[in-house]
């Protein structure tokens, strides 16, 4: 059963890659099975704060509500590969999805966000 929703959402992921003008939600499990089985670069776009307290493993950090946000995502990430983003609830990441489809990167977005990702009782990495 996991092949068959791992393959359902890799369609989805490659379907909408090829249209940038919109981005994909996925589920916790779903956005799970996507960075841990294909190549995309991970943002978190919360607070450095909230990203200290816990992070998915690999996560690079860029805080929204910087004004250089568009600026550090170019320089940081390649737009030829999907980002995988999120925040706490799903809230910023949608608005940091949107503002990253209009320049040019191919996007997937955790729906609810890094609460639903420690309810599951997946792994995070803490700063110290």
């Amino acid at each position: 059963m996991k092949y068959i929703v791992t393959a359902f959402t890799l369609s989805l992921l490659m379907f909408s890659c090829q249209r940038e003008t919109t981005y994909t939600t996925l589920n916790t499990n779903d956005f799970k099975d996507v960075i841990e089985n294909l190549e995309v670069q991970l943002l978190d776009v919360r607070t450095i704060d909230e990203f200290n307290s816990g992070h998915i493993s690999d996560a690079e950090f860029i805080d929204l509500s910087d004004s250089l946000f568009i600026e550090k995502a170019d320089s940081m990430f390649n737009k030829k590969q999907t980002i995988a983003v999120y925040c706490r609830t799903g809230r910023r990441s949608k608005k940091a999805a949107d503002l990253l489809i209009k320049h040019g990167f191919k996007v997937i977005e955790l729906d609810s966000g890094i609460t639903n990702w420690i309810e599951k009782d997946f792994p995070i990495v803490e700063q110290k």
